[in-house]
This record gives C-alpha cells, sequence and structure tokens, in this order.
C-alpha cells in the first residue's frame, strides 16, 4: 500500500466530476477524508454546497467502504478510471438521484446579519441636541447563525444564535449594562406537523408584533411605536409600555401551532428562575399575510421586582423610584399593501403597577401609531405618527407624540442609503427635532 502522504496528495488533486457548478445558482463541492486510524482504512464523502442566498448546505454520503472501494477511489483520483461501485453512487448524487446504499446526515447552515452606521443629530423632547455617528438609526446592527437538521421525513431540528454590536465603538451589545453575547437570539427547538417548539432567549411577540407593522420597523432611534413601547428618553417623565419586558425573554418555552383556517397561534412562557424580572406569558394571533395582515397579541408579567426613576434623575419627578410588580399589555396590529403604497396601523394598553413611596402605585400607557409607505423613484418614502397618553395614579396625566418621514434609497439588493426626520414632544417639555443620514447593509 502507498504511504499516507501519496494519499493525501491524490486528496488535493481531485477530479473536475467533484465540482459541480449548476446554472450558477449553487456550488457543490464534494470534500474527500480518509480515515487511517483504524485497522481497515476508511473513508468520509461529504458535498458541501452553497446557494446564492449564502445557505450552506453538509451532507455525509458516504462514512465507510470496504477495502476494494477504498482502493478502487485512490486509483480514480489519480488516473481518472473508476475503480468501485462507490462512484456511480458519487455521481448519481451530484446529479440528484438517491440510493439506498447512503448513510446520510444533512444540516443547512445559514448566516445572517445587519450593519447600520450613519450620523445624526439627536434631540428627543426636553433634551439638550447633540450630534453623533452612531447606529441602530435603520435597525440595530446584529450578526447571528440558524441551523437545521432533519431527524425525519416529518420532524427538523432548529437552532439560532445572534449578538447584538455596535459599529461606532466596536461595543458587543446594544449599549445594555450587563447584556449577555447572544442577547438576540440563543435558542433550539423542534419543527413537525404538530407545530414548534423552542427553549432559550427568544424575541417575545409583543415586540415582533411592535416592529411588523410600523414602516420603521425595528428602528430604536427613529420608530415611533418602537421608541414609545420600548426605548423611552430618559430625560422625559414618561415611561413606556413595555420596557420593562425587553425585547426578548430569557428561559422561555414558545410553541407555535400549524396554520389553521388562516389563523396562526403562539404561546410563550417564561418563569422567572429566581430573578427579578418575574414570571411571564405572552401569547399572540396572527391572521392573513398579503395584502392584508394582523396580529393580536398579549403579555403578562407578575412577581417582578424592577426599580426605576421616573425620569432623569435631575429632575423633581425621577423620585421617588417606582418599583413594578405587574405588567399587562395588549396590542392590535394591522397592515394593508395596496402595492402603490403600504398602510399601517398599531394600538397598544400597557398597565404596570407597583410600589412609589411606601404605597400601591400603578399607571396605564395607550399607544396609537399610523404609518404609511410609498415606493418612490430607486426607493421608498415612509412616515410615521405615534401618540401616548399616561395615565399615572400619583400625578397629571401625560401626553407624547412623535413624527418621524424618511426615505430609503435603494443602493444594491442588500445595501440602503436612509435618511430621517423626527419630531419628539412631551408633556410641559420642549420640542426635540433629530436629523440622521446613514447606510444599512444586511445579509
Amino acid at each position: 500500500m502507498e504511504s499516507d502522504s501519496l494519499y493525501f496528495s491524490y486528496l488535493i488533486s481531485l477530479k473536475s466530476c467533484f465540482i459541480s457548478l449548476s446554472y450558477l445558482k449553487k456550488l457543490i463541492l464534494y470534500i474527500v477524508i480518509f480515515d487511517f486510524s483504524v485497522s481497515s482504512p476508511s473513508l468520509s464523502i461529504f458535498s458541501l454546497s452553497v446557494s446564492k442566498n449564502n445557505n450552506i448546505g453538509a451532507k455525509r454520503m458516504i462514512r465507510k467502504i470496504n477495502d476494494s472501494q477504498f482502493l478502487g477511489c485512490l486509483k480514480y483520483l489519480k488516473t481518472g478510471e473508476i475503480g468501485g461501485r462507490v462512484y456511480p453512487l458519487i455521481l448519481g448524487a451530484a446529479f440528484g438521484v438517491s440510493h439506498n446504499a447512503y448513510a446520510e446526515d444533512s444540516y443547512n447552515i445559514d448566516y445572517f446579519g445587519n450593519l447600520d452606521i450613519g450620523v445624526h443629530s439627536h434631540q428627543l423632547s426636553g433634551q439638550d441636541s447633540k450630534f453623533e455617528v452612531d447606529g441602530g438609526m435603520l435597525s440595530t446592527s446584529y450578526a447571528g447563525v440558524r441551523a437545521n437538521a432533519p431527524l425525519s421525513e416529518s420532524l427538523t431540528l432548529n437552532a439560532e444564535i445572534a449578538s447584538f454590536f455596535r459599529l461606532d465603538d466596536g461595543d458587543i451589545t446594544r449599549g445594555l449594562d450587563g447584556e449577555g453575547t447572544f442577547s438576540r437570539a440563543a435558542w433550539a427547538g423542534i419543527k413537525g406537523g404538530f407545530g414548534s417548539i423552542r427553549l432559550g432567549r427568544i424575541s417575545t411577540l409583543n415586540f415582533i408584533n411592535t416592529i411588523r407593522f410600523n414602516p420603521f420597523g425595528a428602528s430604536p432611534k427613529f420608530s415611533p411605536s418602537f421608541m414609545h413601547n420600548y426605548v423611552g428618553s430618559p430625560a422625559q417623565p414618561m415611561s413606556t409600555g413595555m420596557g420593562g419586558s425587553d425585547s426578548g425573554w430569557d428561559n422561555t418555552i414558545n410553541y407555535t401551532a400549524p396554520k389553521l383556517a388562516g389563523a396562526v397561534l403562539s404561546l410563550s412562557y417564561a418563569p422567572d428562575e429566581g430573578s427579578n424580572r418575574g414570571e411571564r406569558m405572552g401569547g399572540s394571533i396572527t391572521v392573513g399575510g398579503y395584502p392584508f395582515a394582523a396580529v393580536l397579541s398579549v403579555e403578562k408579567i407578575t412577581d417582578a421586582s424592577i426599580t426605576y426613576p421616573m425620569a432623569l434623575t435631575t429632575l423633581a419627578t425621577a423620585f421617588p423610584v417606582f418599583t413594578a410588580q405587574q405588567y399587562s399589555t395588549r396590542q392590535l396590529g394591522t397592515s394593508y399593501d395596496f402595492k402603490t403604497f403600504k398602510l399601517f396601523g398599531q394600538l397598544s394598553r400597557s398597565k404596570v403597577e407597583g410600589m412609589r413611596a411606601g404605597g400601591a402605585q400603578n399607571y396605564e400607557i395607550k399607544m396609537a401609531q399610523f404609518g404609511i409607505s410609498v415606493p418612490a423613484g430607486p426607493g421608498v418614502a415612509k412616515a410615521s405618527f405615534a401618540n401616548s397618553t399616561m395615565d399615572r395614579s400619583w400625578g397629571a396625566n401625560l401626553k407624547r407624540d412623535t413624527l418621524t418621514v424618511g426615505y430609503d434609497y435603494t443602493l444594491s439588493d442588500n445595501a440602503i442609503w436612509y435618511t430621517r426626520y423626527m419630531h419628539d414632544k412631551v408633556s410641559d417639555l420642549s420640542v426635540g427635532n433629530s436629523y440622521a443620514m446613514g447606510v444599512n447593509y444586511s445579509f
């Protein structure tokens, strides 16, 4: 038998039949691995496919062959002569022909992400204006990996991990203290005819509702409904309806049922596991898709202990601090695509109960958002207006109005150049005006 080094030199000289380029849509590369660590030589052949949408698939085609097939393989790599039954199997696979003799393990890996960076003059109501190089104006930057592996004809294993990061300073976070590395997503689950079950850190159903039914999506800096629901200004004496919930829950158990009569039901539960976040429950019903879609989502948090000042600490309204114990939220989101323009609408109602100054206190926030997007030239023009009212048990009611307009110029299938203007006003505070320009790339 020839030396091991010679065998590996054969591996480097793979013939062209081991590489198939089909209409430039998918590259299939066959990888041959020889194993000399056992008494009987063995060979593993993997097919590695890379498609235009960056999906990577790998399939173990043959795990072990007999000595005759092994030597025949080496002969073919050297001379091009077929020396064993293994080769018709390999070439058959290249043309999509299956064979019962295969021992197949397959999976798909998809990497994805979003890069966002630009400049803006940022000023919320009651704040001073400041000029910054910043990200997260169209969407927070992130990167992640998804994987799925068929377990049977009807059952698939799925997993996803994703991390937020900031292009302006290189930090692996949205800017929150104590944030985990994979705070955007970190879960695994199974999917089949019964629906899907996932476990881990998963986006909340209310958050998905919020970003889906407003024209500025998941923009924490310029989406009015995102800001009113999740990212209030610390300089304003208004809280947000869902800020204590965060966009994702740790330790979540999520079940999504298969579509029934055009509707999809999804349920989430997250135990507190000894933290101050409380026990969390959520549900949503989704109907339609195109051109009409609507989602009703609900969320409830009990036995929490989340303490925060009610405004910037330099304001008199900030103290005494408020300790939230119970949250409940209902939100309806809807959209209709008329092709020449698309309309968005959201209504939400959140109630937070807790303790302040030694006594039971509560506040309720009602939010309404209306938006529109219109294809215009090489891009899309957008506008969104949100109004929130806050009813407080310890003080006068408050109101916040936010209007954002913008234009997304399409540079390529994945890249957008965008401009933004936002007007923000809270009761008894000065008007805030913000301007932004940036570039966003998704993959």
